[in-house]
C-alpha cells in the first residue's frame, strides 16, 4: 500500500475580517479548499524533544499532496473519532527529492492549534 491510501479529509483553514453588526469587526477562521492529507503524532521521543524547544503542542508530522498550496503558518483541520481537530504548519515543506520513488507529497512538522476565532463552515 502507497502512503497516500491512508491519506483523510483535510481543509485548509482561511481567515478573514467581518463586520460584527455594532460598527466593529472580527476576525473569523472558514473552511477553505478541501484536500486529502496524513496527520501522523509524532513519537514519545519526538514530543520530548519539542517540549525541550519550548513547544507545549503535541508535535505532529502532516503529509499532503505536493500541489495543494500550503504553507508554514497554515492552519489544517481534520476529523478523528468524529470530533475536530485543528493543527498549525510549523515548518516548511519537506519536499522528498527527485531520487525517491514517492515524490507526489511533501512533509511538515505541525502542531495541535486551539482556534480563537470562530471557525464557520
Amino acid at each position: 500500500m502507497a502512503m497516500q491510501d491512508y491519506f483523510i479529509p483535510c481543509y485548509k483553514l482561511e481567515t478573514k475580517t467581518v463586520s460584527d453588526g455594532l460598527g466593529g469587526y472580527e476576525t473569523v477562521e472558514y473552511i477553505g479548499i478541501a484536500f486529502k492529507g496524513l496527520p501522523v503524532k509524532k513519537g514519545d521521543a519526538e514530543q520530548l524533544v519539542g517540549a525541550l524547544r519550548g513547544s507545549a503542542f503535541t508535535q505532529f508530522n502532516f503529509h499532503c499532496p505536493s500541489e495543494i498550496p500550503l504553507k508554514k503558518d497554515d492552519k489544517v483541520m481534520y476529523e478523528e473519532d468524529g470530533e475536530k481537530q485543528y493543527i498549525r504548519l510549523s515548518s516548511e515543506p519537506h519536499i522528498n527529492t527527485e531520487l525517491s520513488t514517492q515524490t507526489d507529497w511533501k512533509t511538515f512538522d505541525a502542531e495541535t492549534y486551539n482556534p480563537t476565532s470562530i471557525v464557520r463552515e
